[in-house]
């Protein structure tokens, strides 16, 4: 019996076919050949023949009834695990992992149960395995589509405001590069100024050199007038002397007196114009000096403006440098501000296809969901 039972469904099904129809063979050759003996004594043995034929159609019967009781059982045998098998694989279908199902079964039936059951409980841990890992992946989704749009937004912000940045470094760019111009203009005016101004603390200078050359000539004057006026005094104490003499000699002496007189007129007067000149000589001299230092005066202002106008080039030049250096590092940083705004636009594009793309695994992690969430553990 053990046997029987370890054998296979289709092995099983043949031996009791073949089982059946052996008997039922044998059965109708027993039966035949009991009809041939009786032929040929029909007459003497016509009983017997009744009741082999009685025993033939019974063994016959027999037979088919075991025969068809066997094959029932066989079909039995086969319906019951299949309608088994049927259950547990529309209840998997329907998504209901939810039942246990126990097998009490042997064989390859067995064996089919066995191997169902091991596959829902294998869907089963799978279900939850994917349920659990799915639920914390649809709140990252969430989090990174999210995150994707407030970066795309701030990615476009900052695209917005480089390229107003841009458009501030272009006319930044324009103004310091005119302001460089500007400042070459006025360094290049700053210098022919200084020249200017340089020589014009030359002709000052020799200005004052001259003044100085006119303030000694109006001193020598001025000693010329003191010998004048000491002849004229001199002339006048003669033609007084002389006139003393001529009116000693009387009559004989009058016409020398006249003449006398006339020298000493010519002294007084001498004497009169060497005093004016003098006054007009020393009121020049004072003018001279006060000239002189006005000059001088001007001179120092000059070589303080020639001063100013050199130290004002200098820095002029150096803010012409300053202006030029500054122009290249303005360039440059509108150079790296171009190059950013092109990162930028990269990057706003790149974050527009990272959001597209979490977006859509957004959605595929939803559809998974919900095919998970067809199923019942």
């Amino acid at each position: 019996m053990r046997l029987f039972n370890s054998m296979t469904v289709a092995t099983r099904l043949s031996l009791t076919t073949a089982l059946v129809l052996g008997l039922l063979l044998a059965v109708l050759y027993t039966g035949y050949s009991a009809l041939g003996s009786v032929a040929l004594q029909a007459k003497q043995f016509a009983a017997l023949a009744a009741d082999a034929q009685q025993s033939m159609l019974v063994m016959a019967v027999l037979a088919l009834v075991l025969g068809v009781v066997s094959t029932i059982s066989q079909v039995r045998s086969i319906s019951r695990p299949l309608a088994d098998a049927i259950h547990i694989a529309e209840t998997v279908a329907a998504g209901d992992l939810s039942h246990d199902f126990e097998n009490t079964r042997g064989g390859e039936f067995g064996r089919l149960l066995d191997a169902m059951g091991t596959m829902e409980d294998t869907l089963t841990d799978l279900v939850t395995q994917i349920k659990d890992s799915t639920e914390p992946l649809t709140a990252s989704s969430a989090d990174i589509v999210q995150s994707s749009s407030d970066l795309l937004q701030h990615t476009q912000v900052q695209a917005d405001a480089l390229n107003a940045t841009t458009s501030s470094m272009t006319e930044l760019t324009a103004t310091v590069q005119e302001n460089a111009q500007r400042a070459q203009s006025a360094s290049a005016l700053a210098v022919s100024a200084s020249s200017t101004a340089q020589r014009g603390g030359e002709v000052v200078g020799e200005v004052v050199q001259t003044m100085h050359a006119i303030t000694d000539s109006s001193r020598k004057v001025v000693d010329i007038i003191a010998v004048i006026e000491g002849i004229s005094f001199q002339t006048n104490i003669l033609a007084l002397n002389a006139a003393v003499e001529a009116a000693r000699a009387g009559e004989q002496g009058r016409g020398f007196a006249v003449v006398a007189s006339e020298v000493r007129s010519l002294a007084g007067r001498s004497a009169d114009a060497a005093k004016e000149i003098r006054q007009l000589i020393s009121h020049s001299a004072e003018q001279v000096d006060a000239g002189s230092q006005l000059v001088g005066r001007a001179g120092a202002t000059m070589q303080d403006i020639v001063t100013a106008v050199r130290q004002v080039t200098d820095l002029l030049g150096e803010i012409s440098a300053a202006s030029a250096q500054q122009s290249q590092s303005v360039l440059q940083v509108s150079q790296a501000v171009v190059h950013m705004q092109a990162e930028t636009r990269h990057n706003t594009e790149q974050v527009g296809h990272t959001a597209t793309a979490a977006t859509a695994m957004s959605e595929r992690v939803r559809e998974l969901q919900s095919a998970v969430d067809q199923f019942k553990v």
